[in-house]
C-alpha cells in the first residue's frame, strides 16, 4: 500500500482532522524528546512504539479527536527490565473486559492500575507499547508520543493548543523511501 493510499484512508476516518508524512528532521525532534522524558515520580519512560518504527520507511502523524483505532490492551504498562508487569492503563474499551485487570489490582486513577503484590526487580519504567492500525492493510506500527512531544508536533503541523487532540505515529513501509 503506498503512502498516498495510506494518507487517504487515515484522513477518511472518523475523527481525523488531518494527517502529514513526516521527515527525518521531525523523527529526530521525536526522538530528542522522547529520550529526555523522566515521569513526574521519576521513572523512566521508553516508548517501544519509537523503536519498532524504526524498522518503517514512512512515518505519517495524525491528529484526531480520540485515538484512531480503539485500543484491543494497554498502551502503556509499569513493568522492570525482567519484563514483569505490575501496573498498567486500561483503555476505555477495554474496562467492560473481565481478562484486562488480574485480580488483587489497586485502581490508581480512573485508568491505571498497580499490581501491589508484584515488586519490581530492577528500577521500574513506563513502557509506552506499539500498536497495530487494523484498518490499513499493511504492516504498520503505532504509537502516541509524550505530551511534551505532543505539544511540539502541535506546533509544528499548525494545531497548537489543541489539548482535545489525540496525536499518533503511525509507521509502514511504503517501498519507497520518502525522506
Amino acid at each position: 500500500m503506498g503512502t498516498e493510499e495510506v494518507l487517504k484512508k487515515i484522513r477518511s476516518r472518523d475523527g481525523v482532522l488531518d494527517a502529514f508524512v513526516i521527515d527525518e528532521d521531525v523523527l529526530s525532534m521525536i526522538e530528542g524528546e522522547e529520550s529526555n522524558i523522566r515521569t513526574s515520580g521519576g521513572l523512566v519512560y521508553e516508548n517501544l512504539g519509537i523503536d519498532r518504527s524504526k524498522e518503517m520507511d514512512t512515518h505519517v502523524c495524525v491528529f484526531s479527536k480520540g485515538f484512531i483505532t480503539d485500543p484491543k490492551g494497554p498502551m502503556v504498562v509499569m513493568t522492570d527490565d525482567t519484563g514483569v508487569i505490575y501496573g498498567h492503563d486500561v483503555p476505555r474499551k477495554c474496562k467492560l473486559s473481565s481478562s484486562a485487570v488480574r485480580n488483587g489490582a489497586v485502581w490508581v486513577s480512573d485508568d491505571f492500575v498497580v499490581y501491589p503484590d508484584i515488586i519490581p526487580k530492577s528500577e521500574p519504567k513506563f513502557v509506552v507499547l506499539p500498536r497495530s492500525v487494523d484498518f490499513l492493510e499493511t504492516e504498520t506500527t503505532s504509537y502516541n508520543p509524550a505530551l511534551s512531544t505532543d505539544g511540539l508536533l502541535k506546533e509544528r503541523f499548525g494545531f497548537g493548543g489543541r489539548g482535545d487532540l489525540t496525536t499518533t505515529i503511525v509507521a509502514f513501509n511504503s517501498g519507497a523511501q520518502t525522506f
